[in-house]
């Protein structure tokens, strides 16, 4: 993709300093995801591109986003872990104050960037180890958020053949 039309988007959300550069970001299955690096010297941005064909509703899905990263924040904050910046997800809002923007018919997104973080396109059984204790984590949060005042993005229906096929290759 053009990094004009990358750093074009970016500028639309409220980043510290300009957008100067925007290139590719590991290579994912759903969404299309950029770096997005600031002038001058500032913090790192992750941009992307939301598949609507797979989200087709946005202001849910960003809603939820917004709902568990504060919650997740909160209850980090709470039991006085000190990284709670790189284990909580930030979104940044556009100049108008929503979490998504609408450029050329496409739905973008962004965050920050959490500095040492890595990409990895595959994993060893170590690595997927270590990602399901972290998810357990992650979880282990959840039972505190009134996970009725999160919107539905997908059928239940599809949720739950998902979840259930994933839980056999356990």
């Amino acid at each position: 993709m053009d990094e004009n039309k990358l750093t074009g988007i970016a500028s639309l959300f409220m980043t510290s300093g300009r957008p100067c550069s925007a290139r590719r970001l590991g290579n994912g299955l759903i969404n299309d995801t950029f770096i997005v690096a600031c002038q001058p010297g500032g913090p790192r941005y992750v941009l992307q591109r939301i598949n609507t064909d797979i989200f087709r509703d946005p202001d849910t899905l960003q809603n939820n986003i917004l709902a568990i990263s504060a919650h997740l924040r909160k209850c980090l904050i709470e039991e006085g872990i000190a990284d709670s910046d790189r284990r909580a997800l930030e979104c940044v809002l556009t100049h108008d104050g929503k979490s998504y923007v609408i450029s050329d018919g496409e739905c973008w997104r962004m965050t920050r960037f959490i500095e040492g973080s890595v990409s990895i396109a595959g994993m060893s059984e170590k690595m997927a180890r270590n990602v399901g204790s972290r998810l357990e984590s992650f979880i282990a949060l959840l039972p505190t958020l009134m996970l009725r005042s999160l919107g539905r993005l997908f059928p239940i229906s599809i949720i739950c053949r998902c979840g259930c096929r994933s839980l056999r290759r356990l």
